[in-house]
């Protein structure tokens, strides 16, 4: 049994060739092997060449206008994932993959959701995303919501209304999905954003599991702002046939 690492961030644009780089090479170096990528700004036939020596399996829902929103799946040369089936969202809001990853299949869903609006976009993502869905759930993303204040928030507050939170909370509840870092650390205050608007800091970068994938799961973290204004959170997930063997190789060449 071995672990495959999991990463989601909001990078903040990803259009720049040194950032790219630099980024990739770092998750690289923390032995990430999915990554779920929010806010990219790639504009459909204005992409840059992303070819990548570290992530040569992409995928992406990108916006058609503009250098705005985009959502990215990439997947470490170290794992062979077979993809089965994608849904991009036409907002390029939301991406989901089908794939199987030795023997297991997963959903792995990546989400940017609006900073206005957030649950209902939420709700009406989880219903299409429990429609796709096939095998074990996984959802990545920036939410733009802290959906437990009172931790998640510096302040312990929220503009949200706490009935539209709570009608989120049953949508993941009922897709049986659960926030593996503050499973893990349930009285712990660390936050992925500093929410300018407001003056202050907040956990709205998440990782879900389904409940099933608990025991699979033995740490997770939040990292931290190295190249974005948000923090990466981690996630190694222990896949009972992988090979034992199995971690990202080292380079010292970042560059594409």
């Amino acid at each position: 049994m071995a672990n495959i690492v999991l990463a989601s961030l909001n990078v903040k644009g990803f259009n720049v060739l040194e950032k790219r780089s630099r980024m990739l090479y770092d998750l690289h170096k923390q032995k990430v092997q999915i990554l779920c990528l929010q806010e990219t700004h790639f504009q459909l036939h204005k992409m840059p060449p992303l070819k990548n020596r570290y992530y040569p399996v992409l995928y992406h829902s990108i916006n058609t206008l503009n250098k705005t929103k985009g959502v990215s799946n990439l997947f470490h040369k170290s794992i062979a994932p077979n993809i089965i089936d994608t849904y991009a969202d036409p907002d390029a809001r939301f991406l989901f993959i089908n794939c199987e990853i030795y023997h297991q299949v997963y959903t792995i869903a990546c989400v940017y959701a609006p900073n206005h609006n957030q649950t209902t976009f939420l709700i009406r993502t989880l219903d299409k995303l429990s429609q796709f869905a096939k095998g074990s759930l996984i959802l990545c993303g920036d939410f733009n919501i802290a959906i437990h204040p009172s931790l998640n928030s510096f302040t312990g507050r929220t503009s949200i209304a706490f009935s539209r939170i709570n009608t989120l909370r049953k949508q993941l509840h009922n897709l049986q999905l659960l926030d593996i870092w503050r499973l893990q650390h349930p009285d712990d205050r660390d936050y992925t954003f500093f929410l300018q608007p407001h003056n202050s800091y907040g956990r709205i970068d998440f990782i879900f599991l389904q409940h099933n994938h608990l025991p699979l799961v033995q740490t997770s973290s939040i990292g931290s702002i190295l190249h974005s204004d948000h923090t990466p959170v981690f996630c190694p997930i222990q896949v009972p046939l992988a090979p034992k063997r199995l971690s990202p190789g080292d380079s010292m060449n970042p560059f594409f």
